[in-house]
């Protein structure tokens, strides 16, 4: 829903007025540090297996709607936030059997245009 507005609001060329001091309580999914080698780590959110399902076909959907007036931005964020988010949920998810089959189900319903809440 943020993402729909923010694009809604650089196609209509309006501006976002930004209140100091006023914040929004948001849960992004349990918080997890993964450690890779060299030193190396990455914070990843884990969210259930089935919130995957609407990530995919929320993304499908917004890529749908706003790729025609907005194709640089849209198609950027959605390689940071969709694709960076299905990797580490499938390289490190310990439900990732889960996750990969929520994902299919939520792209496949953007297709055949399934909305609504998942069943």
């Amino acid at each position: 829903v943020d993402t729909d507005y923010y694009f809604k609001v650089l196609k209509h060329k309006s501006k976002i007025i930004i209140i100091e001091g006023t914040y929004l309580i948001h849960a992004l999914g349990k918080e997890r540090i993964i450690h890779l080698p060299f030193h190396k780590t990455i914070r990843i959110f884990e969210h259930q297996p089935f919130r995957h399902y609407y990530i995919t076909r929320n993304y499908f959907y917004l890529v749908s709607k706003h790729l025609r007036a907005l194709p640089h931005l849209v198609l950027k964020r959605g390689r940071k936030v969709f694709l960076v988010k299905l990797m580490h949920a499938v390289l490190f998810h310990p439900k990732r059997f889960a996750v990969i089959g929520y994902t299919f189900k939520g792209f496949f319903d953007f297709v055949f245009n399934r909305y609504g809440i998942l069943k």
